[in-house]
């Protein structure tokens, strides 16, 4: 019976726990070196990524920019148009000022004055302009809008270099968080895990001595009742049985607690990464979604694969229900008492 205990703790820890059957320090030494260094990497990949996506909200900021420039200067060329052609009319029509050579519009749209009352004021003649001054007119309103049309094309082109560079950053960002910033995550997570599992394991190695110390105890017990021994030797033989009985659900009781320490630990491990994480994603979700990749897009993509990494929750889940399956199982099938009912 005690072998097939100790069998089935054997044959549980192989199934659950596919680590080797003795950690050394250097193991866990080792897993701790790379849990470290996965740190160490989201950690620094997290910072790029807020940098790339600051770099990105710099482009937007100047593609609003352009953008309202380029609003602005269409405006103003329209107005141009329609003010070389209104003038064109007048210069051909008769509306025309031979002091300043302004037509009807210009006079109109410059001053406070209608044409009349100026052209009365300053002794002018209301007459066709000449070609030649039409001509020159006409250059003038050209060379105007040709010079907006030019201001125009900068700020088009800055509108698209600065497209294409948040365009550039942002996927820069989302690429560093998805395969930086993530799978680091979880293998730091993964190593903690690893380092919890090796623990355990190692420690225990310790119950089936223990067990199998119980068990003799019991036996010379047994033995001291079936041979009708001295009512003091029983009594010694139970108070030692008792006491490697007590100290074995000690023994459980302190891996117990170390563990649940360890889980706790873990588990607040995780909340931090995990409050990190949405607090970059929620970061890169401020870049807006004009163009891909968007804010949601950035928020949410790849946040998935934070979720796959395991959680301590589910070592210490292991870690109970091991233990209390395998001693209470030791228990029933030796009909070793609960410590409580010592």
């Amino acid at each position: 019976m005690k072998n097939s205990i100790i069998l089935t703790l054997g044959l549980f820890l192989t199934l659950q726990l596919p680590l080797p059957a003795l950690a050394s320090t250097d193991e866990i030494r080792d897993e701790q070196e790379k849990m470290d260094i996965a740190a160490t990497l989201w950690r620094d990949a997290a910072q790029k990524v807020r940098s790339l996506v600051d770099q990105a909200k710099d482009a937007s900021s100047k593609i609003v920019s352009s953008r309202n420039e380029i609003a602005r200067l269409n405006n103003l060329i329209k107005n141009l148009v329609n003010e070389k052609q209104d003038a064109l009319y007048d210069l051909e029509h008769g509306y025309y000022c031979s002091q300043c050579g302004r037509s009807a519009h210009e006079i109109e749209s410059q001053t406070t004055e209608t044409f009349d009352e100026h052209v009365n004021r300053v002794g002018g003649v209301q007459e066709p302009a000449s070609q030649e001054k039409i001509d020159k007119k006409m250059e003038e309103f050209d060379r105007k809008i040709t010079t907006l049309e030019n201001e125009k094309r900068v700020q088009e082109e800055n509108y698209e270099n600065n497209r294409m560079r948040r365009y550039q950053l942002g996927t820069a960002a989302l690429n560093a968080k998805l395969f930086e910033v993530l799978p680091n995550a979880v293998s730091e997570i993964d190593h903690y895990n690893t380092i919890a599992f090796i623990t355990y394991q190692d420690k225990t190695q310790t119950l089936p001595p223990m067990i199998d110390d119980v068990l003799i105890k019991k036996q010379n017990y047994q033995n001291a009742k079936d041979k009708n021994l001295p009512p003091s030797v029983q009594k010694a033989l139970k108070i030692i049985l008792d006491n490697k009985i007590q100290t074995v659900w000690a023994a459980y009781k302190g891996m117990r607690e170390e563990h649940d320490a360890q889980t706790r630990a873990g588990l607040e491990r995780i909340k931090q990464i995990k409050n990190t994480i949405t607090q970059l994603s929620m970061y890169m979700g401020t870049l807006d979604e004009e163009n891909p990749p968007s804010g949601s897009f950035l928020q949410n993509a790849g946040d998935y694969v934070l979720r796959q990494a395991q959680e301590p929750k589910s070592l210490r889940d292991l870690i109970i229900w091991d233990g209390y399956s395998t001693i209470y199982l030791w228990r029933e099938e030796n009909q070793i008492p609960d410590v409580n009912s010592l």
